[in-house]
């Protein structure tokens, strides 16, 4: 199913929209003479690492909340329980 989803013939069209809406066409030319000098290679080549790296510095930074969040649910599921026994429910 995801290889259905983010087959390219379909991304495609929504990037084409997505680049159309959000640079002019001087704009992607300088990108793409930029691409193509040494420093843009170096772009291209780092991007994913850099992209792995914030992933991973944002889990460490959200586990704590999603701990948080997980702690707080089971308080509520609790307190609804608890209050079905002592309604009778």
């Amino acid at each position: 199913m995801m290889k259905e989803i983010l087959d390219w013939n379909r991304l495609e069209p929504m990037y084409v929209r997505v680049y159309q809406k959000s640079f002019t066409q001087q704009e992607i030319e300088n990108l793409i003479a930029m691409y193509k000098t040494p420093a843009g290679q170096t772009l291209l080549t780092k991007m994913p690492v850099v992209m792995q790296n914030t992933m991973t510095e944002m889990q460490q930074l959200m586990q704590p909340m999603m701990q948080r969040i997980e702690r707080m649910q089971q308080k509520i599921m609790a307190e609804i329980q608890a209050e079905k026994k002592k309604s009778g429910g």
